[in-house]
């Protein structure tokens, strides 16, 4: 949008005109008059013209050129307010951008929720989440402009989720993490919140649990799971080839599933078949009794 001024100099004999269009399709009309000083804005051509007239009228009663000054003055006023009003409101079609959330007010506290996939943000800055078949979040969060950083303890890594819009509903963002290779990756991933689910909690309901149950390799035996911490536990046989080779727990808790990885406790482990290291995530289903014992760990991923 440009401005287009007008002066027109009124005599007996002859009215000249300088006329310079600006791009604008709509018109509206206003008149100032101030002395013998006119102003007109109006639509001059079927091309969508807009421009403010100048009338000075050349008669015995000619204001003083003072006068004049300050009139053209107040004009030049009501041209930058003008302008400004247009450029406020000729943008309406921005408004059905969606905008993220005001970093000073987003609130990511909820369950997320991709299929099989999921982000846990509780209100007490504990993380959890799945979001690869070889990854599992665990750990404080801390939210500082547009990303949510967890720290993940076991991991001794960081993960970064980049916020790129957040409804009521709607979750997008990009997830950086460090594999368990050492490599840097980045996922874009939209999550829908999930109510009905409570987000899981540090203080979660396996630590300090244990289940024993009989198991056959190679012959009767029991195996046990115990869970020492809010993401670590082992699992171990009481007899048998993998008696001596008890494997490393890393997992989260959450809606009653864990979501885990195994690995080993001595670097001298042999193959031994049944009984390996597994970085893949498996996720098996929890089953709590009326006193709050584990009673029971199935798997629901093999």
């Amino acid at each position: 949008m440009f401005l287009s001024v007008e002066y027109r100099q009124h005599s007996s004999n002859k009215n000249k005109q300088k006329k310079v269009h600006a791009n604008r399709a709509w018109a509206v009309r206003a008149c100032c008059w101030n002395g013998h000083l006119a102003v007109t804005r109006h639509l001059i051509s079927s091309n969508g013209s807009a421009f403010f007239i100048i009338n000075k009228q050349s008669n015995t009663s000619v204001m003083s050129g003072k006068k004049f000054f300050f009139s053209l003055l107040f004009l030049m006023m009501m041209a930058v307010l003008y302008l400004g009003i247009v450029s406020c409101g000729g943008n309406d079609e921005d408004s059905d951008i969606p905008k993220i959330v005001n970093p000073e007010t987003l609130n990511p506290v909820g369950v997320w929720e991709n299929g099989e996939y999921f982000i846990s943000f509780n209100d007490e800055n504990f993380c959890s989440a799945y979001f690869d078949i070889e990854y599992v979040d665990c750990g404080a969060y801390s939210v500082k402009d547009n990303v949510i950083t967890c720290n993940n303890a076991y991991y001794a890594k960081q993960t970064k989720y980049n916020i790129k819009k957040m409804t009521e509903n709607t979750l997008e963002v990009e997830i950086d993490y460090i594999s368990l290779s050492g490599k840097a990756r980045s996922k874009s991933m939209t999550f829908t919140k999930n109510t009905a689910i409570v987000p899981s909690v540090k203080d979660n309901s396996l630590i300090g649990k244990s289940l024993t149950y009989l198991t056959y390799f190679g012959g009767t035996t029991t195996t046990t799971w115990s869970f020492e911490t809010y993401n670590t536990g082992t699992r171990s046989m009481k007899s048998g080839a993998a008696s001596n080779y008890p494997l490393r727990i890393y997992y989260a808790l959450f809606d009653n599933k864990i979501y885990y990885q195994t690995f080993k406790t001595t670097q001298q482990m042999p193959a031994i078949g049944g009984w390996e290291p597994r970085t893949r995530v498996t996720i098996s289903k929890v089953s709590f009794g009326s006193d709050g014992t584990l009673t029971g760990i199935i798997s629901i991923d093999e």
